[in-house]
Parts: C-alpha cells; structure tokens; sequence
C-alpha cells in the first residue's frame, strides 16, 4: 500500500469509516441528487404547460365582478388585460383596492348611455381624468395626468360583437 492510501486509511478509521462505507455514500448522494434534479425538470415542464392567464382570470375577483356586470368576458386578452393594468394603477394610486376600483368604474358605467357605459371608458378611455379624480388617485411621483393614463399605442380596443351603442 502507498503512503497517500495508508495516510487515507488511518484519518478513515478515525473518523470510524472505511473507504467502501465513503464511497457507498457518495454514491447514495449522487442518485438523490438525480432524483431531485429529475423531480424538478419534470415539475417545471408540467408549470409550463398550464395556461397561466387562464388560471389566474378564472380565481381573480376583479375579473369576476367584470364578467359579471359588463362586456367583460367577450373582449380579447390584451384589453381584458389593459383593464386590469389600470385598475391596479389606479388602485395604487389610491386608497381603494383594486376590486373596489373595479366595482366603481362599473358604477359609474351603470347609469351612462354609449361607449361610456363600458368600464372601460372610466379606466382608459376618455372618462378617466373624471375617474381618477372621483377615486382621489394621487398619480406616482414626477408623473403628471398625461402619464398617468395607460397607453393604447399598443393594444386596439375593439368592442365585443354584442356591444352597440345606444
């Protein structure tokens, strides 16, 4: 035997181990390593697979009250989600909650006649100056009113098929 495995022996037998028993455990770390390693790829491929905005527009209130009082539900996601954007601002912006926002904005749709009796009119489109100021939105700091209103470059909003204006 070398000197370098004599040496390995004795500091072994110190310790109360051999070299297999060594070796036996790395081997037993190792494969728990794979398992884990192997658990986690298998759990994200199964994340990815959900349909997340799905998931999270079917257990969200705001979206709920929505659905439930306006047009809501027949819009296409970037608007669905343009309205959302600007409840959360808004609720930020304010001392409301962002379900409070939601239920005000179709409040003030409710008794309104057109394109504003859309929520969507008091939370992006031209009444929502009016809105901020009746939900005492304090827009973020070095913001003024102009960039406190969300873009619309980038999304069209096309109304349902069933809306028409009355």
């Amino acid at each position: 035997m070398t000197p370098a495995l004599t040496w390995l022996e004795a500091r072994l037998s110190a310790q109360g181990k051999t070299a297999d028993e060594i070796v036996h455990d790395e081997h037993q770390r190792q494969g728990a390593t794979n398992v884990t390693v192997r658990n986690v790829i298998t759990s994200m491929r199964l994340i990815s697979e959900l349909d997340w905005a799905e998931l999270v527009e079917s257990v969200s209130l705001v979206d709920d009250a929505l659905r439930s009082s306006s047009d809501f539900a027949a819009m296409d996601f970037p608007t669905r989600n343009l309205y959302r954007s600007a409840i959360e601002e808004l609720a930020r912006g304010s001392a409301l909650s962002e379900l409070e926002i939601a239920r005000a904005a179709l409040s003030a749709a409710s008794d309104r006649n057109g394109r504003e009796r859309d929520p969507g009119y008091h939370l992006i489109a031209g009444g929502r100056r009016a809105f901020e100021r009746r939900s005492d939105f304090v827009p973020p700091c070095g913001a003024g009113w102009v960039d406190s209103t969300p873009r619309l470059a980038s999304v069209a909003i096309s109304a349902p098929s069933s809306w028409s204006p009355r």
